[in-house]
């Protein structure tokens, strides 16, 4: 039996493997026999992982940063939020993506823990306000506390949570996901998971791949199906390449204006 709980529903763990972490860490990686997520155990390296000089090489960063703003704006259209609705990109990290849905007209802020936010400084978001909608960007594989910080997204009141990342379903040391160089990926849901927890906050849940959408359980049918129809992957490339053609009236001029103003440059 193992000693640790999971760190998602407090239930048993199962040893599966071990592997090392950022070539100096040997640490074990555990099943829950409940919600069934792999976690590694308790990631009392975090802190190093996040100060490592020698950065993991992600070489999908462009293309969730060409790719996501335009869903995340279609989703936008299809719960109806209006032009004043508010939005969280959760783990905005260098807070690119933010700067981006902003490009797009959308009124959005970063929040991260561990990176400086450089492209849209001054728009800062705080997890003690509501948003309509929240994102989390390949983030939810590095919580270290899950159940403690999705309940946080939930607490912000928002209409719908997007998220991307890799569910976990039986893969073993070989999974690329689990990235040990960067020692930051630590907790792997599952599909049974991420829909116990959307019931538990009276959201449902939508599973493309890897696009994670919750959503309220009120939501009408047609806005639902418009949902299913912005994740498609056809459907992307159409809205991408309307957006080309016809790119909506952003943020931008406004929002160098009023930093002109907060920093004295005018």
């Amino acid at each position: 039996m193992s000693k640790y709980q999971c760190r998602l529903c407090s239930k048993e763990l199962k040893e599966r493997f071990s592997l090392r972490l950022m070539q100096k860490f040997d640490i074990q990686y555990f099943e829950c026999s409940e919600c069934g997520c792999l976690q590694t155990e308790d990631p009392y390296w975090l802190e190093e992982a996040y100060h490592n000089p020698i950065r993991y090489t992600d070489t999908f960063t462009g293309i969730r940063t060409l790719t996501l703003p335009p869903i995340t704006l279609l989703l936008t259209k299809a719960i109806k939020l209006g032009c004043g609705a508010t939005l969280l990109d959760w783990g905005g990290g260098n807070g690119l993506i933010t700067r981006m849905l902003r490009d797009l007209g959308l009124d959005a802020y970063s929040f991260d823990v561990y990176e400086k936010n450089t492209y849209a400084a001054g728009f800062e978001g705080t997890l003690d306000k509501n948003y309509a909608i929240i994102t989390a960007f390949e983030v939810l594989e590095h919580m270290a506390n899950p159940g403690k910080e999705l309940s946080q997204l939930f607490d912000c009141n928002p209409e719908l949570i997007f998220c991307t990342t890799c569910l976990y379903n039986g893969q073993g040391p070989e999974w690329s996901y689990l990235a040990p160089y960067s020692g930051r990926h630590i907790f792997f849901f599952t599909e049974y998971s991420l829909r116990s927890i959307s019931e538990l906050h009276g959201f449902e849940c939508i599973i493309c791949n890897s696009y994670i959408v919750f959503y309220r359980s009120t939501m009408r049918n047609i806005n639902r199906k418009f949902l299913n129809w912005a994740l498609n992957d056809r459907n992307q490339r159409f809205i991408r390449a309307w957006l080309s053609i016809f790119p909506p009236h952003g943020r931008s001029y406004d929002d160098y204006q009023m930093m002109r103003k907060k920093v004295g440059d005018y």
